[in-house]
Formats: structure tokens, C-alpha cells, sequence
């Protein structure tokens, strides 16, 4: 919680104890250690929590001024992405209301419709997380993959209630939903779903990490391939076969990280992915002149 808020321990002025079991002399000792400070124990620990609720309400309903007392989002709020990842729009611990946009885009050719999942938790992949529900935008003109623009805007407000929306920036096609996120989860769960993420953090960040060289470097793969197609022709025998010896090792990493993601060495990925990337600038430069060329009268 301190490292969410930006906080050090030095910055805590007081300490308020929550709960029955902070009754408990061995609790109180291992705060104090922590905290460098006694705890204030002027309050009943079984009555802070309605306290503190009774306040927010005075605040909300603007009985209560010169005070202000923020809320924050228990879990990560998110998507999920190409491959299965989860893009977090809205980290834990964010003070509500809350937004955040971000843009997104298509993975197949002439894609038309985008399903958007939503999701709630702090694992990396989609598997992992609490599924909040779906929603279809639908009408995306046609477009080549990767070319489409989509914003995806999540906004929460001071009742903890998520709007959702999509808009394709082209044609301004959009979509909507709400959810309330905490309906249905209980303190214990929070705190599980926490632990569970740092458990499995190195791995979950490999594993997200692996998917998006994937994902990236499939469309890469894609787009030299098809300008290949179109240009071979006036391109070097030397150059053709320097390219396509580095476009056989990114498919092959492609290919390896579909089936054994954790298998895969991400820093050697990387490193072939922008290989590939420097060797097929000549063929870019080709192919846009190339498109130049038929474009003129």
C-alpha cells in the first residue's frame, strides 16, 4: 500500500489500528517495529471502519467541508489484448473517481469487430484475472491489422461505478458498458488475489512480455512479407538472403513462443525482432517508392 501511494513510512504521521485481531499485544509490538511509532489506539478497532464510512457519506453528500478523505480502487482495472495479455488501465490503489485512455488496435486484416474484455486483478495474462464482462464494438471500417485506431476510455466514479467506452477514431463508431467492479468480493479475496500476483511476478512479467514480442513481431513478419511480395524483384540476391535468413529466426521464435512462451529467452526475441527490424528498412524504402511510382498519372 505505501509503495502504491508513493509513500515511505517516515511520511506517515499516524498510525489507526482496524479490526479486532489489532487488539492483540504481538499485532500492536509488530506495528510499532514497522511503523517506528506507537499505534493510536484512542478508537475502537471494530468501529473505524464505520467511522471512516460515516464520514466519506458526510463528504460525499457535502454535509462535512475542509476535509477530504480519498477512496481508491482495491484491484487493477484492464483489458485483455492480443495473445491473451492484460493491459491495466487503471492500476490498485488509484484514488476515485479515476480515468484512464488508452489506444488499441486490430490483429487481423478487415477486421470489422472488436470484442473488449474486461478485467479485474493484478496477474499479467487474462487466465489469471476476474472477468468483468464483455462488450462488442462493432462498424470498424475494414483496414489492414494494426492500422485502425481504437480508444479505449475507463472512468470510475466517486460510487466506485466503471463506465467503459470504445470509439474507433476514424469513423467514430463507439461502444459502452458499466460494471461495479468490488460487487462480490470480500477483503480476504482482495488480499489473496494480491499475494497471488507477487507469487507468480517474474514469471507473469515473462510470460507478458513474450506475448507482446509475439504479438509485434507477427505483424512485423506480415507486413515485410507482403512487401516482399511486391518488390522482390528489385532488390539485391546478397540483401534477399541476409533478410530472409533473419525473417526465418524471428518466425521461428514466433513459432516457439506460441507453444512454450516460458521457454523462450525474451532478450534474444528482442534482439532478433530489431535485427529484423534495421535489415527490412531497405525494403520499406523500396516498397514506398515503389507506391509512389503507381501513384503518379
Amino acid at each position: 500500500m505505501l509503495n502504491d501511494g508513493g509513500v515511505s513510512v517516515e511520511d506517515v504521521d499516524r498510525v489507526v489500528l482496524v479490526g479486532g485481531s489489532t487488539r492483540i499485544p504481538a499485532v500492536r509490538e509488530a506495528v510499532e517495529s514497522f511503523f517506528g511509532r506507537t499505534p493510536y489506539t484512542a478508537l475502537d478497532p471494530d468501529e473505524v471502519v464505520g467511522l471512516g464510512a460515516s464520514v466519506q457519506a458526510s463528504i460525499l453528500e457535502g454535509r462535512t467541508r475542509g476535509m477530504l478523505l480519498l477512496d481508491v480502487i482495491p484491484l487493477s482495472l484492464g483489458i485483455e489484448t492480443m495473445g491473451g495479455a492484460v493491459a491495466k488501465l487503471l492500476v490498485r490503489n488509484s484514488s476515485i473517481p479515476a480515468r484512464a485512455t488508452e489506444r488499441f488496435s486490430t490483429s487481423v486484416d478487415g477486421q470489422t469487430s472488436v470484442r473488449i474484455q474486461v478485467l479485474q486483478g493484478e496477474r499479467e495474462l487474462a487466465e489469471h484475472c476476474r472477468s468483468l464482462g464483455t462488450f462488442d464494438l462493432a462498424g470498424v471500417p475494414p483496414m489492414p491489422a494494426g492500422i485502425p485506431k481504437i480508444e479505449v476510455e475507463f472512468i470510475i466514479d466517486a460510487d466506485g461505478v466503471l463506465s467503459v467506452n470504445a470509439v474507433e477514431q476514424r469513423s467514430g463508431r463507439r461502444a459502452s458498458t458499466q460494471f461495479v467492479p468490488n460487487y462480490g468480493l470480500t477483503s480476504d479475496e482482495v488480499d489473496e488475489i494480491e499475494n497471488d500476483s507477487f507469487t507468480h511476478a517474474r514469471s507473469d512479467m515473462h510470460l507478458h512480455r513474450v506475448i507482446d514480442l509475439r504479438v509485434n513481431a507477427s505483424l512485423d513478419v506480415k507486413w515485410i512479407s507482403e512487401a516482399l511480395a511486391r518488390v522482390r524483384d528489385q532488390l539485391s540476391e546478397g540483401y534477399l538472403t541476409e533478410l530472409e535468413s533473419e525473417l526465418g529466426i524471428v518466425k521461428d521464435f514466433i513459432s516457439r513462443a506460441a507453444s512454450d512462451p516460458s521457454g523462450i529467452d525474451a532478450a534474444e526475441f528482442q534482439a532478433a525482432k530489431e535485427s529484423l527490424d534495421e535489415k527490412s528498412m531497405r525494403l520499406h524504402e523500396t516498397a514506398i517508392s515503389e507506391s509512389l511510382r503507381d501513384e503518379k498519372p
